[in-house]
């Protein structure tokens, strides 16, 4: 482990070897056809484009990070890019410009009014031979045309900085309305929705705009007629480019698959909805943002995305007398398959793509049409001013829904799979599946499971940060702040002592007290849950927290947590932390240290309870207590029950004027006897950081 003050140093270095380092070019080609072809997203059209409202664009956005190695974003006006294009598209860019797959992200904005590409909803559209022809030659050049762009980029790559900020506007709408007969495509307004609108703003040395890479959570669908369109989101492009003449404007679609912008159908409120959006934008690039800098980390994999179980043979050949011509379609596609390859695939590899800014701002690039379950539960695990979530990324192969649209079922969670060409929809570890590869391409530790003694083992010795974090002059004990200092540290686990509010909620504070830590007079128990979310602590800005608020901290930043419980709660209020703990799926990476009989009756079986001798105890438990009273023989006793040892080594457990010679003794002893870790004050972080 690292101390918070050696981290801090480390983050200035690694800031100042990447400071004026970066440089940024941008690219654009036009990718509208030449002649009419068949257009995307609507199984109803029944003709060929006639005309278009505007040009649509492949734009390019490069990044040189001084590590010799190049990143690049490409933004597609297309309804989805496919794997197979993809694929071909990276080859080239590694293979010409030395940009490895890792750091290529190729989106697509999903309009509904652009030309049909290969392999994207092809079951979808009944096309004659000519149609066919032009389809396939269309997307035989797609890979040239976006080297094109990304070729003017690299060529214009100069000394610049970036800007990152998150705007909102509100078009978009929740479109899974719940009904007794299920879920049909009609405002939900309920329903989750994910307004912002991440900014990230590229400028030259002499902060004039080069390039606004700006995204939205929502379908493009606001028209559905015969002329080729961007949609808003080319009307959005247009309204940036505009305002900003000379700069790149590049839009990428965000997690919006259940998602649609009402109302709609007509290219007046395309234009609105692509003022919106582009006001949105412009609002925070007037505003202050945070300037973001390298290196730049990529990392990419696809996943083995398990499917439903697949259909035998006779279940096919039956759906070829399906009244849906769809369904026959598909039925007779996977028969062939099945001729082919003796057997229907199990799984698909889905592609999941993290990058990160320095310590700052983190890009997650999912594939397929992701629901917006997925863009909130990012927001919530990782932090949520730090995320640029996208969709529709590196292979457009379905509508991706969460384990809840999954099992509600509708177009998104089941009906379109077979515009996709599947059998049948995902099975129930989808989301499961993508969140976890999401965590392990951001490097995100997971927080420790208490119960396992492999990983206590290689995490030994566990450190966990006294009184709520690592606590500090702008960082007040139980504050958010402390929280992430704490993680930014290196500790494993954070004690958080509860107190219960007037109403009943569990709230993170230690002192009974609310003076002097906040200027408020009586304690926790005499205020509301929502009247003390307005208190600041003394001096700062950070709020009390409710014990949801510094949950959620704590499953973002992969720390566990030590609880202290304070005496004479209710009922309700052990629900409430309960419900906490498997809300944020922290239960097994919890403890208590309270040994007061009522508080381990709530929370047997949910959290790791202390030791006590004579005790019959229902899984792993852990022993608590005073260091300099924990002797070796004693603590090598207890880890042969495969009992926990976390001694404490706190200032008020000493003398004043030899507590940090006492300390240090006491944890040299006990480290040497190889205990499991230890509870710390934060002024004992420098030495520990020397034993991690």
């Amino acid at each position: 482990m690292k101390s918070l003050v050696a981290m801090v140093a480390l983050s200035l270095l690694a800031a100042t070897a990447h400071a004026g380092n970066l440089r940024i070019g941008a690219g654009r080609a036009v990718i509208t056809p030449a002649e009419p072809m068949w257009m995307a997203g609507y199984a109803s059209r029944a003709e060929p484009s006639s005309g278009k409202l505007h040009d649509l664009w492949t734009k390019a956005l490069v990044f040189d990070d001084g590590s010799g190695v190049l990143a690049a974003i490409v933004t597609t006006d297309l309804i989805g890019i496919s794997a197979r294009v993809a694929a071909a598209t990276a080859a080239r860019a590694e293979s010409e410009l030395g940009i490895p797959r890792e750091r290529l992200m190729i989106t697509a904005s999903h309009t509904h009014s652009g030309p049909v590409a290969r392999d994207n909803l092809i079951g979808m559209y009944a096309l004659d031979e000519e149609q066919e022809r032009r389809i396939d030659a269309f997307t035989a050049a797609l890979p040239e045309h976006i080297l094109d762009a990304l070729q003017q980029a690299v060529d214009t790559l100069a000394p610049g900085t970036l800007g990152w900020g998150i705007g909102h506007t509100d078009f978009a709408k929740n479109r899974r309305e719940y009904t007794p007969n299920g879920v049909i495509n009609r405002f939900n307004p309920i329903g989750p929705v994910d307004h912002d609108v991440p900014v990230l703003a590229a400028r030259n040395k002499d902060g004039g705009l080069v390039a606004l890479l700006f995204g939205y959570a929502c379908h493009n669908t606001v028209l559905s007629g015969q002329e080729l369109c961007g949609d808003y989101a080319g009307f959005a492009q247009l309204h940036l480019e505009e305002a900003f003449p000379g700069t790149t404007a590049l839009y990428v679609e965000g997690c919006g698959g259940d998602q649609n912008p009402l109302p709609r159908r007509s290219v007046a409120l395309a234009q609105l909805y692509g003022d919106m959006l582009g006001r949105a934008v412009r609002d925070v690039v007037a505003g202050e943002m945070t300037a973001v800098d390298g290196p730049i980390t990529a990392a990419y994999e696809e996943i083995p995305l398990p499917l439903s179980p697949a259909p035998s043979r006779a279940e096919l050949e039956a759906q070829l007398q399906d009244a849906n011509i769809y369904k026959q379609r598909l039925a007779k596609a996977l028969l062939k398959t099945l001729d082919e390859k003796g057997a229907l695939a199990e799984t698909y590899p889905y592609p999941v793509q993290v990058w990160r800014f320095g310590s700052g701002l983190q890009m997650t690039a999912l594939g397929g049409e992701a629901v917006a379950d997925y863009a909130l539960r990012i927001k919530t695990e990782f932090p949520a001013e730090r995320q640029f979530v996208i969709a529709y990324a590196n292979d457009v192969c379905s509508y991706i829904p969460s384990l809840r649209v999954l099992r509600e079922g509708g177009y998104e969670g089941c009906d379109s799979m077979v515009y996709y060409g599947f059998h049948g929809p995902w099975a129930a570890p989808v989301e499961t599946d993508i969140l976890a590869c999401v965590r392990h391409l951001a490097g995100k530790r997971a927080p420790i499971d208490l119960s396992n003694a492999e990983a206590t083992a290689a995490h030994r010795p566990l450190l966990i940060a006294h009184r709520g974090g690592a606590v500090g002059e702008s960082t007040p004990a139980c504050s958010e702040a402390a929280i992430a200092a704490a993680a930014i540290a290196g500790y494993d686990l954070v004690e958080l002592d509860l107190r219960e509010s007037k109403d009943g909620e569990p709230i993170v504070f230690h002192d009974k007290a609310l003076a002097p830590a906040v200027d408020a007079v009586g304690s926790v128990a005499d205020h509301t849950a929502l009247e003390l979310a307005a208190l600041r602590f003394a001096g700062t800005s950070e709020p009390i927290l409710h014990f949801e608020q510094a949950a959620a901290r704590c499953k973002q930043e992969g720390l566990g947590i030590m609880l202290d419980i304070k005496a004479g709660q209710s009922d309700d209020f052990f629900r409430r932390v309960i419900g906490v703990l498997e809300r944020f799926e922290l239960k097994p990476a919890s403890c208590c240290i309270n040994g007061a009989p009522e508080i381990r009756e709530h929370l047997a079986g949910h959290v790791m309870l202390t030791h006590r001798d004579g005790e019959a105890e229902g899984g792993r438990t852990f022993w608590f207590g005073q260091a300099s009273q924990l002797t070796a023989d004693h603590a090598k006793a207890l880890q042969a029950e495969g009992i926990l040892v976390i001694p404490a080594i706190n200032t008020f457990r000493y003398d004043s004027a030899t507590h940090a010679e006492d300390a240090r003794n006491d944890a040299e002893r006990l480290l040497d006897a190889g205990v499991d870790g230890f509870q710390i004050d934060s002024v004992y972080g420098d030495y520990f950081a020397q034993q991690k």
